[in-house]
């Protein structure tokens, strides 16, 4: 998937968590019918508006160049290596890193049912 892709999925992304794309719009100070032609046209998102989207939703710089997996935001992992991947020095570091990130957080847990276990109850409470 090329850069302009990936924005454009991130982009989408977001739509959806601030509840569309007029309240999208609203937030970064643009017109909705702007950010729907780059959801819906093929129009290339440039890197001048993926920085300016990232600087006023206060997200780290390459953020929307990089896949995001479907983790809740907010996941210390995934918070780190977002900051790695974005921080890559070059395509082939960026390709690689993205491809690990993918791996570490959808790659089951090794026990022999492929789920994670189930924690312990808390102790009865000593009254």
């Amino acid at each position: 998937m090329d850069v302009h892709a990936i924005r454009r999925e991130n982009l989408a992304r977001l739509a959806r968590e601030f509840g569309g794309t007029a309240a999208l719009a609203a937030a970064l100070d643009r017109d909705a019918s702007q950010i729907s032609r780059y959801l819906t046209s093929g129009c290339r998102l440039g890197s001048r508006f993926a920085r300016y989207v990232e600087t006023q939703l206060t997200q780290p710089y390459g953020w929307m160049d990089v896949s995001h997996p479907n983790i809740p935001a907010g996941t210390a992992l995934l918070a780190s290596a977002e900051r790695l991947v974005a921080s890559a020095p070059g395509d082939a570091w960026l390709n690689w890193a993205t491809q690990l990130l993918d791996l570490v957080c959808n790659a089951p847990h090794p026990s022999n049912s492929g789920a994670w276990p189930t924690p312990s109850p808390a102790p009865p409470a000593n009254d």
